[in-house]
């Protein structure tokens, strides 16, 4: 299934819908269409957390964005820490780039880049985004199973810079922005 919708898609977070389409409190702003074409796109929840994950290319080519409600504790260098833990124990050579904390709309958001190679030559290359909300924390992984090309990677780096949560209750930085409506 292919969707080509010129919106933006809210991860709906908490409470009632409002007539702008937004929940009350916590939303996350994912520009659509995502770059690239012929996407299939795969949803669920699970517990606390909700996952759309596109894919194509027989799963070579994968983006995740995963909401997991409730969950605050958790910053976005920890988020960092425990991926590059579990990519160090899982490859057999893994990279992944320094990054700083940015404030985005109120919120601390960390943006990194890591490479695996498998035991088998197989190279897998991600570019990540967390962002830890107020209600919850989000997360966002784009997967190449294979080495990205630096012009592709730049274009979903610029991408991974659109997508900010944002806050309903809010009439401050964080206010979720006027006209734009819920991505069924």
């Amino acid at each position: 299934m292919r969707i080509s919708v010129q919106a933006i898609l809210l991860l709906l977070i908490s409470g009632c819908a409002t007539q702008t389409g937004f929940y009350s409190g916590e939303n996350l702003l994912q520009p659509m269409p995502i770059p690239e074409d012929s996407w299939e796109i795969y949803e669920k929840k699970e517990g606390n957390i909700y996952t759309r994950m596109w894919s194509k290319n027989n799963r070579s080519d994968e983006l995740e964005t995963a909401v997991l409600f409730g969950l605050t504790s958790l910053g976005v260098m920890e988020n960092k820490s425990i991926d590059d833990e579990v990519g160090q124990e899982k490859c057999a050579a893994f990279e992944s780039t320094d990054a700083d904390i940015k404030i985005e709309n109120t919120y601390e958001t960390l943006t990194w880049f890591s490479q695996c190679t498998l035991t088998s030559g197989t190279k897998i290359s991600i570019l990540h985004k967390a962002i830890t909300g107020n209600d919850s924390s989000y997360r966002l992984r784009r997967t190449w199973k294979t080495e990205v090309p630096q012009d592709q990677l730049q274009v979903w780096k610029d991408y991974f810079e659109t997508v900010k949560a944002c806050d309903t209750r809010s009439q401050g930085e964080n206010k979720c922005p006027d006209g734009f409506e819920r991505v069924q």
